[in-house]
Order: structure tokens, then sequence, then C-alpha cells
């Protein structure tokens, strides 16, 4: 945040979050507001995809999985 507020697209992409329910997408839990900071607060997540998609390295990650993540 600077002098001039939060910007739009942030609130926009929290209005998002908060309106998502999906088994597919980790839920946002909490939004902590303090020291002119935006503080999201998600599920815990061992990892995230990319780290998912590194931890592969030259593996081909099965045809049902791709589909799932595409979902």
């Amino acid at each position: 945040m600077d002098n001039e507020g939060i910007p739009s697209t942030a609130l926009r992409e929290i209005s998002l979050l908060r309106g998502l329910n999906h088994p597919n997408i980790v839920p946002l839990l909490d939004i902590i507001l303090e020291h002119n900071k935006i503080i999201l607060v998600f599920e815990f997540m061992q990892q995230d995809l990319k780290q998912f998609l590194e931890n592969l390295q030259d593996k081909n990650l099965p045809l049902d999985m791709v589909k799932k993540f595409l979902y």
C-alpha cells in the first residue's frame, strides 16, 4: 500500500479470492491490514504448483493429473 490506499487491482483480486469455493483452489482464510501492509492468510500447503513441477525434473506428469490441474 502507498499513500493513495489499496490498489484497485489488489481489491479486485482479494474480492475474487474471498468468493471462490472450489476443491482445486487454496482458500483465503483471512485478510490482515497492519503497518500499511496487506497480509493474505491462506491454508498451508507443503509446496505450490511451481515447486511441484520443478521437483518432477524430467519425469512426465500422468495425463489424469494434467487434466485435474487444468480443471
